[in-house]
């Protein structure tokens, strides 16, 4: 929270212009100010900034709730009145104690995929592992339909892609009704084709309607009965092939790249040598992998091509 103030009030040294760092994203809310240097006549930008600035004000509310709730137990119990204490049960469903208080994990994850070519003797040609089972669903969405699974974030070279600016789609969308990853531009340097970066322990404090320019706050969000399921989030950016650069994610080279990119996610890490748990671990843990449209839509990808690699990536 303390470093989502930060971006806030455009404070983070050397952070706040998106040409400061050629590894590094901005971490600055300036934009959502309506920082000059980036001012458009487009009112979808201003609807849009607004709607970003509601989500936000949903997660910080919910820290203030948190917050109060916890000093007033803490009085309560200097008063010495029973036991009394306040549970996650007195507060407002979005504003648990437990879930603000989570450690956020942002880990980096790095394959060697050399040995991994479409060439005759690469891993792709020669590998008898057998294809995973597969479940197809037309309609819902990865964070409402993957409760307990490692779900895909659709993810930009530098995390969070316009979640900042303009952008409202896939990865922007996810990052605003869970802004602490938003944290991970801060942290993450751009990912490279033999890298990918996966988030745990993370909360979701908004729900929203609408995609893109017809994104909306629609909000907090209200964890089920029981609590939200163990979920990780992992982020693979794909290639983005321009109108003119569409015919090319058929060729070897961008297939290769796809493939590779998407085993990196999909392919469990081993466990630490001193047995200790990572986000890595758990999230290789989970059951099955949430996914859809992986680099389609603004990236050109073709949806049945995409498809495939996920699979065959499994």
């Amino acid at each position: 929270a303390s470093l989502l103030a930060h971006a806030f009030f455009c404070t983070m040294p050397g952070r706040n212009f998106d040409v400061a760092s050629p590894a590094l994203p901005y971490f600055s809310m300036r934009y959502l100010h309506g920082a000059s240097d980036y001012a458009a006549p487009d009112s979808y930008l201003g609807e849009c900034q607004v709607e970003k600035w509601r989500c936000l004000r949903c997660y910080f509310d919910a820290l203030a709730a948190s917050a109060a709730a916890e000093a007033t137990a803490a009085a309560v119990a200097d008063e010495g009145v029973g036991a009394a204490v306040a549970t996650d049960a007195a507060l407002p469903p979005r504003a648990s104690p437990r879930a603000c208080r989570t450690p956020v994990s942002f880990e980096r994850l790095v394959l060697d995929t050399d040995d991994y070519g479409l060439d005759p003797t690469g891993e792709w040609r020669t590998s008898a592992a057998p294809l995973c089972a597969v479940e197809a669903r037309a309609e819902g969405t990865i964070e409402d339909d993957g409760a307990g699974q490692l779900q895909l974030d659709f993810a930009n070279k530098n995390v969070g892609g316009g979640v900042l600016r303009n952008g409202a789609v896939q990865e922007e969308i996810r990052f605003l009704i869970c802004p602490e990853l938003i944290v991970s531009r801060l942290l993450a340097e751009r990912l490279r084709d033999h890298e990918a970066l996966v988030f745990s322990n993370f909360a979701r404090h908004s729900n929203y309607e609408g995609y893109g320019r017809s994104f909306r706050f629609a909000g907090p969000h209200v964890p089920p009965p029981g609590g939200a399921e163990e979920t990780a989030l992992l982020a693979i950016d794909a290639t983005m092939f321009r109108r003119h650069e569409r015919m090319q994610q058929y060729g070897e080279v961008s297939l290769e790249r796809e493939l590779n990119k998407a085993l990196v996610g999909f392919t469990p890490a081993p466990m630490p040598v001193d047995g200790a748990a990572s986000s890595t671990a758990g999230a290789a843990a989970l059951a099955s992998i949430c996914t859809g449209n992986w680099g389609c839509g603004a990236f050109g990808g073709d949806l049945q091509l995409k498809s495939m690699i996920q699979w065959l990536a499994c």
